[in-house]
């Protein structure tokens, strides 16, 4: 299936928390390196935010 590159960065970013894990996967495997890594980077930003801590994932 094609997908529109910057809409599917979008959907998936705005819709990663409600968005079924297969369709989530199918698209996100569909973008190339440098819009994946947008996506990581927006998960990541989520999770310090609900976390509360923006070195949540560090040693320290």
């Amino acid at each position: 299936m094609f997908y529109n590159d910057q809409e599917t960065v979008l959907d998936l970013i705005t819709n990663m928390e409600t968005m079924d894990s297969d369709e989530f996967e199918e698209k996100f495997s569909s973008l190339d390196e440098d819009d994946q890594l947008s996506v990581r980077e927006a998960m990541c930003d989520f999770a310090a935010n609900a976390i509360g801590d923006d070195h949540w994932e560090s040693d320290n």
